[in-house]
């Protein structure tokens, strides 16, 4: 049986991956980097191993603020949701009207410890 023949070895050029590395720092993720350069994703987590502990706690920092950053933006809107809610069914008499005591007594606590909750995490998210 014959063997396959192996793939070629891609050489990169020391710009191009200084210039992942440096965008990797600013922080683009493996694979966006992989796509846009059309680097094996693999490969540019080998050139991560190789940067210094200090290099890779930065990029960790800054992806761990990017989460941050986008977790608050989705308490934000969801908070925006409920006082939405909470406004509709405030103002809406006739939607009101149709309702039972109950529901919107349901309702009125399910929004506020929604709301609670969010708050409680996005709290939490400035801590860290």
């Amino acid at each position: 049986m014959a063997k396959a023949a192996k793939t070629p070895r891609l050489i990169h050029s020391p710009d191009t991956k200084a210039e992942v590395i440096d965008k990797l720092c600013a922080g683009s993720t493996c694979a966006e980097l992989s796509r846009t350069y059309n680097i094996p994703i693999a490969t540019i987590y080998d050139w991560f191993d190789s940067l210094s502990d200090a290099n890779k706690k930065a990029i960790k920092r800054q992806e761990n603020r990017e989460l941050r950053d986008l977790v608050k933006k989705l308490i934000q809107s969801q908070l925006n949701n409920i006082i939405s809610i909470n406004d509709f069914t405030s103002q809406n008499e006739q939607w009101k009207q149709k309702q039972n005591a109950e529901g919107l007594a349901k309702l009125k606590e399910s929004s506020a410890q929604s709301a609670i909750e969010l708050i409680e995490v996005m709290f939490a998210t400035d801590e860290d």
